[in-house]
């Protein structure tokens, strides 16, 4: 199983995108300034996840979020997942993201 996921930074409000197979231990990585894009940012919450089957499915969906512009459109991703409803529009967000370079063996 895979995630997407979106973090949220504590210290400055920031929001990262990424995917992983194992949510706990990337989740970790970020807060213990392993991962570069994020050292020094955090601490990290988890503002929303989505599951996937397949890596490629996550990739893909990060891809999508990643290619945002605006802030809102996380924010109404979020605000979607607590109504209940599973679509998603191609809006606008302003992130910092990278792909996961080194998965947890």
């Amino acid at each position: 199983m895979y995630h997407t996921y979106i973090l949220k930074s504590k210290k400055d409000s920031q929001y990262y995108v990424g995917y992983t197979n194992n949510l706990d231990v990337r989740l970790k990585l970020h807060n213990t300034n392993k991962v570069q894009a994020t050292k020094n940012r955090g601490p990290w919450e988890v503002f929303h996840t989505e599951q996937f089957q397949t890596e490629r499915e996550a990739i893909r969906r990060e891809r999508q979020i990643k290619s945002w512009k605006s802030r809102r459109a996380i924010e109404r991703l979020k605000f979607k997942q607590n109504r209940g409803s599973s679509t998603f529009g191609r809006d606008n967000i302003e992130i910092t993201a990278h792909a996961e370079k080194n998965k947890p063996k």
